[in-house]
Protein backbone atom coordinates (compact mmCIF):
# COMPACT_ATOMS: atom_id res chain seq x y z
CA UNK A 1 0.00 0.00 0.00
CA UNK A 2 1.17 3.40 -0.81
CA UNK A 3 1.00 6.59 1.57
CA UNK A 4 0.80 10.38 -0.42
CA UNK A 5 1.10 13.52 1.18
CA UNK A 6 -1.49 15.39 0.70
CA UNK A 7 -1.26 19.19 0.09
CA UNK A 8 -2.10 20.25 3.76
CA UNK A 9 0.07 18.32 5.03
CA UNK A 10 3.05 19.58 3.36
CA UNK A 11 2.20 23.21 3.31
CA UNK A 12 2.19 22.20 7.41
CA UNK A 13 5.67 20.37 6.71
CA UNK A 14 6.90 23.88 4.99
CA UNK A 15 5.61 25.93 7.68
CA UNK A 16 7.27 23.77 10.71
CA UNK A 17 10.59 23.60 9.15
CA UNK A 18 10.19 27.35 9.13
CA UNK A 19 9.46 27.76 12.58
CA UNK A 20 12.17 25.42 13.63
CA UNK A 21 15.14 26.88 11.70
CA UNK A 22 13.83 30.48 13.47
CA UNK A 23 13.74 29.19 16.47
CA UNK A 24 16.75 26.94 16.45
CA UNK A 25 18.88 29.51 15.03
CA UNK A 26 18.53 32.58 17.19
CA UNK A 27 19.19 32.71 21.00
CA UNK A 28 16.34 34.05 22.80
CA UNK A 29 17.30 37.83 23.79
CA UNK A 30 15.00 37.44 26.79
CA UNK A 31 16.63 34.59 28.65
CA UNK A 32 19.89 34.50 26.55
CA UNK A 33 19.74 31.21 26.12
CA UNK A 34 22.07 29.43 23.74
CA UNK A 35 21.10 28.27 20.40
CA UNK A 36 20.29 24.55 19.74
CA UNK A 37 23.18 22.93 18.96
CA UNK A 38 23.98 21.76 15.20
CA UNK A 39 23.65 18.27 15.97
CA UNK A 40 20.07 18.85 17.60
CA UNK A 41 18.75 20.85 14.95
CA UNK A 42 19.88 18.25 12.37
CA UNK A 43 17.66 15.86 14.79
CA UNK A 44 14.27 18.68 14.70
CA UNK A 45 14.59 18.48 11.33
CA UNK A 46 14.79 14.67 10.79
CA UNK A 47 12.42 14.04 13.42
CA UNK A 48 9.29 16.66 12.25
CA UNK A 49 10.00 14.41 8.71
CA UNK A 50 9.23 11.19 10.18
CA UNK A 51 6.72 12.39 12.38
CA UNK A 52 4.74 13.76 9.44
CA UNK A 53 5.57 10.21 7.82
CA UNK A 54 3.63 8.70 10.91
CA UNK A 55 1.10 10.96 10.75
CA UNK A 56 0.12 10.45 7.31
CA UNK A 57 -0.44 6.52 7.30
CA UNK A 58 -2.60 6.85 10.12
CA UNK A 59 -0.28 5.79 12.93
CA UNK A 60 0.65 7.64 16.38
CA UNK A 61 3.18 5.38 17.59
CA UNK A 62 5.57 6.85 19.63
CA UNK A 63 8.80 7.93 17.80
CA UNK A 64 10.93 5.70 20.03
CA UNK A 65 9.36 2.54 18.74
CA UNK A 66 10.70 4.10 14.76
CA UNK A 67 13.93 5.39 16.35
CA UNK A 68 15.08 3.12 19.52
CA UNK A 69 18.14 4.89 20.07
CA UNK A 70 16.11 7.87 20.48
CA UNK A 71 15.52 9.31 23.65
CA UNK A 72 12.09 11.42 22.91
CA UNK A 73 9.25 9.86 24.17
CA UNK A 74 5.95 11.57 22.43
CA UNK A 75 3.51 10.79 19.72
CA UNK A 76 3.20 11.92 16.48
CA UNK A 77 0.20 14.98 17.30
CA UNK A 78 0.36 18.04 15.02
CA UNK A 79 -0.30 21.19 16.17
CA UNK A 80 -1.21 24.41 15.14
CA UNK A 81 1.01 23.66 11.83
CA UNK A 82 3.94 21.75 13.56
CA UNK A 83 4.31 19.05 15.72
CA UNK A 84 4.31 18.34 19.72
CA UNK A 85 7.36 16.46 18.50
CA UNK A 86 9.00 19.57 17.15
CA UNK A 87 8.10 21.29 20.16
CA UNK A 88 9.29 18.58 22.63
CA UNK A 89 12.79 18.27 20.90
CA UNK A 90 13.25 22.18 20.65
CA UNK A 91 12.38 22.56 24.46
CA UNK A 92 14.13 19.76 25.24
CA UNK A 93 17.75 20.12 22.96
CA UNK A 94 17.82 23.94 24.74
CA UNK A 95 17.49 22.61 28.38
CA UNK A 96 20.39 20.03 27.59
CA UNK A 97 22.83 22.84 26.05
CA UNK A 98 22.18 24.40 29.79
CA UNK A 99 22.77 21.05 31.88
CA UNK A 100 26.77 20.77 32.99
CA UNK A 101 27.99 17.13 32.17
CA UNK A 102 29.91 16.41 35.97
CA UNK A 103 32.65 14.51 35.62
CA UNK A 104 31.56 12.59 38.51
CA UNK A 105 28.29 12.63 40.22
CA UNK A 106 27.90 11.32 43.98
CA UNK A 107 23.90 11.16 44.96
CA UNK A 108 23.18 9.97 48.78
CA UNK A 109 19.72 9.34 50.11
CA UNK A 110 19.12 9.95 53.23
CA UNK A 111 15.82 8.54 55.45
CA UNK A 112 12.32 9.67 56.32
CA UNK A 113 12.77 13.08 57.19
CA UNK A 114 11.07 16.28 55.97
CA UNK A 115 12.20 19.79 54.98
CA UNK A 116 11.30 21.16 58.49
CA UNK A 117 12.78 18.81 60.09
CA UNK A 118 16.76 19.44 58.20
CA UNK A 119 16.71 22.49 57.36
CA UNK A 120 17.95 25.51 59.83
CA UNK A 121 18.24 22.53 62.20
CA UNK A 122 21.23 22.50 64.69
CA UNK A 123 21.35 18.87 64.90
CA UNK A 124 22.67 18.98 60.86
CA UNK A 125 25.05 21.96 60.75
CA UNK A 126 27.45 19.95 58.12
CA UNK A 127 23.99 18.99 56.42
CA UNK A 128 22.92 22.83 56.61
CA UNK A 129 26.11 23.85 55.12
CA UNK A 130 25.79 22.14 52.21
CA UNK A 131 22.80 24.23 51.66
CA UNK A 132 24.22 27.13 52.12
CA UNK A 133 27.59 26.30 49.39
CA UNK A 134 25.09 25.31 46.74
CA UNK A 135 21.95 24.84 45.85
CA UNK A 136 18.32 24.55 48.37
CA UNK A 137 15.52 22.82 46.67
CA UNK A 138 12.89 24.45 48.66
CA UNK A 139 9.98 22.75 46.97
CA UNK A 140 11.00 19.31 46.73
CA UNK A 141 9.19 16.50 47.06
CA UNK A 142 8.71 12.98 47.16
CA UNK A 143 6.88 10.88 45.14
CA UNK A 144 5.07 8.48 47.15
CA UNK A 145 5.03 6.28 50.19
CA UNK A 146 6.72 4.23 51.80
CA UNK A 147 10.47 4.12 51.36
CA UNK A 148 11.27 1.65 48.12
CA UNK A 149 8.65 3.39 45.57
CA UNK A 150 10.99 6.97 46.02
CA UNK A 151 14.25 4.77 45.66
CA UNK A 152 12.92 3.22 42.54
CA UNK A 153 11.43 6.40 40.95
CA UNK A 154 14.67 8.20 41.14
CA UNK A 155 16.60 5.26 39.63
CA UNK A 156 13.85 4.56 36.93
CA UNK A 157 11.16 6.83 36.94
CA UNK A 158 9.16 3.75 37.95
CA UNK A 159 7.55 1.54 40.37
CA UNK A 160 5.38 -1.24 40.87
CA UNK A 161 2.01 -0.07 41.93
CA UNK A 162 1.99 -2.58 45.26
CA UNK A 163 5.25 -3.19 46.23
CA UNK A 164 5.67 -1.11 49.07
CA UNK A 165 8.38 -1.98 51.21
CA UNK A 166 8.11 -5.57 50.53
CA UNK A 167 11.54 -8.29 49.91
CA UNK A 168 11.09 -12.19 49.74
CA UNK A 169 14.71 -14.01 50.32
CA UNK A 170 13.32 -16.76 48.22
CA UNK A 171 11.61 -14.76 44.84
CA UNK A 172 12.97 -11.16 45.07
CA UNK A 173 12.16 -8.43 43.21
CA UNK A 174 13.47 -8.63 39.25
CA UNK A 175 12.68 -5.82 37.07
CA UNK A 176 13.59 -4.72 33.19
CA UNK A 177 12.56 -2.00 32.83
CA UNK A 178 14.92 0.80 31.83
CA UNK A 179 17.08 2.34 34.55
CA UNK A 180 19.56 5.02 34.95
CA UNK A 181 22.66 2.32 35.79
CA UNK A 182 22.13 0.38 32.82
CA UNK A 183 22.07 3.55 30.79
CA UNK A 184 25.12 4.82 31.76
CA UNK A 185 26.94 1.43 31.10
CA UNK A 186 24.89 1.33 27.57
CA UNK A 187 26.74 4.64 26.66
CA UNK A 188 30.03 3.63 27.91
CA UNK A 189 29.93 5.72 30.96
CA UNK A 190 30.31 3.79 34.28
CA UNK A 191 27.43 3.21 37.37
CA UNK A 192 28.25 1.92 40.91
CA UNK A 193 25.64 1.64 43.87
CA UNK A 194 27.66 1.54 46.96
CA UNK A 195 25.81 0.66 50.27
CA UNK A 196 27.35 0.61 53.36
CA UNK A 197 26.52 -2.50 55.31
CA UNK A 198 26.11 -4.31 51.90
CA UNK A 199 27.90 -8.05 53.10
CA UNK A 200 29.74 -8.28 49.78
CA UNK A 201 29.74 -7.34 46.45
CA UNK A 202 26.45 -8.31 44.31
CA UNK A 203 24.72 -9.76 47.32
CA UNK A 204 20.97 -9.74 46.55
CA UNK A 205 19.46 -10.73 50.18
CA UNK A 206 16.69 -8.67 51.66
CA UNK A 207 19.02 -7.56 54.94
CA UNK A 208 22.18 -7.89 56.64
CA UNK A 209 22.63 -6.27 59.73
CA UNK A 210 21.63 -2.45 59.06
CA UNK A 211 21.44 -3.02 55.73
CA UNK A 212 18.62 -3.34 53.93
CA UNK A 213 17.22 -4.49 50.07
CA UNK A 214 14.73 -1.70 50.17
CA UNK A 215 16.72 0.92 49.93
CA UNK A 216 19.33 -0.10 47.30
CA UNK A 217 16.94 -0.17 43.95
CA UNK A 218 20.02 -1.03 41.55
CA UNK A 219 19.88 -5.02 43.45
CA UNK A 220 16.14 -5.57 41.14
CA UNK A 221 18.03 -4.78 37.81
CA UNK A 222 20.62 -7.68 38.70
CA UNK A 223 20.47 -10.81 36.53
CA UNK A 224 17.64 -9.29 34.83
CA UNK A 225 16.91 -9.86 31.03
CA UNK A 226 17.16 -6.57 29.64
CA UNK A 227 18.10 -3.40 31.04
CA UNK A 228 20.84 -5.42 33.50
CA UNK A 229 23.18 -3.93 36.32
CA UNK A 230 25.54 -6.33 36.89
CA UNK A 231 26.54 -7.45 40.40
CA UNK A 232 30.25 -5.76 40.33
CA UNK A 233 28.17 -2.39 40.70
CA UNK A 234 26.00 -3.96 43.52
CA UNK A 235 29.08 -2.71 46.09
CA UNK A 236 29.63 -2.20 49.87
CA UNK A 237 30.85 1.74 50.81
CA UNK A 238 33.66 0.21 51.58
CA UNK A 239 34.45 -0.05 47.97
CA UNK A 240 34.15 3.64 47.66
CA UNK A 241 37.01 4.89 46.61
CA UNK A 242 39.58 7.41 48.51
CA UNK A 243 41.32 8.78 44.86
CA UNK A 244 38.26 10.19 43.67
CA UNK A 245 39.46 10.83 40.27
CA UNK A 246 38.85 7.02 40.07
CA UNK A 247 35.26 7.40 40.83
CA UNK A 248 32.59 5.79 38.24
CA UNK A 249 30.47 8.59 36.34
CA UNK A 250 27.61 8.51 38.35
CA UNK A 251 27.56 6.89 41.95
CA UNK A 252 24.40 6.71 44.47
CA UNK A 253 25.55 6.15 48.27
CA UNK A 254 22.83 4.39 50.76
CA UNK A 255 24.15 4.47 54.40
CA UNK A 256 22.46 2.03 57.01
CA UNK A 257 19.69 2.52 59.19
CA UNK A 258 21.75 3.96 61.56
CA UNK A 259 23.33 6.51 59.52
CA UNK A 260 20.63 7.56 57.28
CA UNK A 261 18.21 8.69 59.67
CA UNK A 262 15.89 5.69 59.34
CA UNK A 263 16.94 4.41 62.79
CA UNK A 264 19.63 7.05 64.17
CA UNK A 265 19.74 10.70 64.90
CA UNK A 266 20.03 13.22 62.63
CA UNK A 267 22.94 14.46 64.16
CA UNK A 268 24.32 11.09 63.68
CA UNK A 269 24.03 11.13 60.04
CA UNK A 270 25.14 14.03 59.56
CA UNK A 271 28.25 13.85 61.54
CA UNK A 272 28.41 10.64 59.04
CA UNK A 273 28.06 12.13 55.88
CA UNK A 274 30.72 15.05 56.85
CA UNK A 275 33.07 12.15 57.66
CA UNK A 276 32.21 10.31 54.69
CA UNK A 277 31.50 12.95 51.89
CA UNK A 278 33.30 16.24 53.05
CA UNK A 279 36.48 15.22 51.18
CA UNK A 280 34.59 14.62 48.09
CA UNK A 281 32.80 17.72 48.43
CA UNK A 282 35.84 19.80 48.75
CA UNK A 283 37.34 17.86 45.67
CA UNK A 284 34.49 17.93 43.69
CA UNK A 285 34.94 22.15 43.58
CA UNK A 286 38.14 21.71 41.81
CA UNK A 287 37.56 18.89 39.90
CA UNK A 288 34.21 19.72 38.07
CA UNK A 289 32.50 17.63 39.96
CA UNK A 290 29.10 17.17 41.92
CA UNK A 291 27.21 16.41 45.00
CA UNK A 292 23.44 15.91 45.18
CA UNK A 293 21.57 14.63 48.54
CA UNK A 294 18.17 13.51 48.78
CA UNK A 295 15.60 11.93 51.06
CA UNK A 296 13.81 9.39 50.33
CA UNK A 297 10.38 10.34 51.82
CA UNK A 298 9.39 12.14 55.05
CA UNK A 299 7.45 9.69 56.44
CA UNK A 300 4.05 11.08 56.65
CA UNK A 301 4.54 13.86 58.41
CA UNK A 302 4.62 17.63 56.17
CA UNK A 303 2.87 16.33 52.52
CA UNK A 304 6.36 14.61 51.52
CA UNK A 305 8.38 17.59 51.52
CA UNK A 306 12.01 16.17 51.28
CA UNK A 307 14.99 18.28 51.44
CA UNK A 308 17.22 17.89 47.76
CA UNK A 309 20.66 19.99 47.44
CA UNK A 310 22.79 19.92 44.79
CA UNK A 311 26.92 21.24 45.64
CA UNK A 312 29.13 21.51 42.68
CA UNK A 313 31.62 24.03 41.18
CA UNK A 314 28.43 24.46 38.33
CA UNK A 315 25.89 25.25 41.05
CA UNK A 316 24.98 28.67 41.45
CA UNK A 317 24.79 28.52 45.32
CA UNK A 318 20.79 29.66 46.01
CA UNK A 319 17.31 28.79 47.07
CA UNK A 320 15.27 27.31 44.56
CA UNK A 321 11.24 27.41 44.74
CA UNK A 322 10.04 25.26 41.68
CA UNK A 323 8.57 22.51 42.12
CA UNK A 324 10.49 18.86 41.92
CA UNK A 325 10.35 15.24 42.56
CA UNK A 326 12.90 12.52 42.37
CA UNK A 327 11.57 12.33 38.36
CA UNK A 328 13.32 15.73 37.68
CA UNK A 329 16.28 14.69 39.42
CA UNK A 330 16.45 11.64 37.18
CA UNK A 331 15.91 13.14 34.23
CA UNK A 332 18.43 16.20 34.54
CA UNK A 333 21.38 13.06 35.43
CA UNK A 334 20.00 11.71 31.93
CA UNK A 335 20.50 14.98 30.04
CA UNK A 336 23.55 15.65 31.66
CA UNK A 337 24.87 12.31 30.41
CA UNK A 338 23.01 11.91 26.75
CA UNK A 339 20.79 8.82 28.03
CA UNK A 340 17.98 7.61 27.60
CA UNK A 341 14.47 8.40 29.48
CA UNK A 342 13.20 5.92 31.77
CA UNK A 343 9.48 5.89 32.84
CA UNK A 344 8.44 9.03 34.46
CA UNK A 345 11.75 11.02 33.81
CA UNK A 346 10.41 11.11 29.96
CA UNK A 347 7.57 13.87 30.66
CA UNK A 348 9.82 15.47 33.46
CA UNK A 349 11.03 18.58 33.25
CA UNK A 350 15.11 19.11 33.63
CA UNK A 351 16.45 21.00 36.29
CA UNK A 352 17.89 24.24 34.49
CA UNK A 353 17.63 27.41 36.44
CA UNK A 354 20.82 26.14 39.17
CA UNK A 355 23.50 25.94 36.95
CA UNK A 356 26.43 28.46 36.65
CA UNK A 357 27.84 27.94 33.45
CA UNK A 358 26.63 26.90 30.00
CA UNK A 359 28.09 23.66 29.18
CA UNK A 360 26.43 21.13 26.22
CA UNK A 361 27.08 17.53 27.04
Amino acid sequence: MKFRLQRSDLVALGLALAVIIFVTLLPSPKDNNPPVPPDSKHRVLKIEKDCLACHVQGGERPLKERHPKRQDCFRCHRVGGTSDAVLFLISSAQAQSRIPRPDHLVVVIEENRSYAEIIGNADDPYINSLAQQGALFTQSFAVTYPSQPNYLFLFSGWSPDTIGDTCNNDKPHRFSAPNLGSALIGAGLIFKGYSEGLPAMGFTGCSSGNYYRRHNPWVNWQGAAAHEVPAAANLPFADFPTDFSKLPTVSIVVPTLKNNMHDGSIRRADRWLEANLKAYVEWAKANNSLLIVTWDEDDSKHGNHIPTIFVGPMVRPGRYGGRITHSNVLRTIEDMYGLPYAGNSATAAPIVEVWAQTTVP
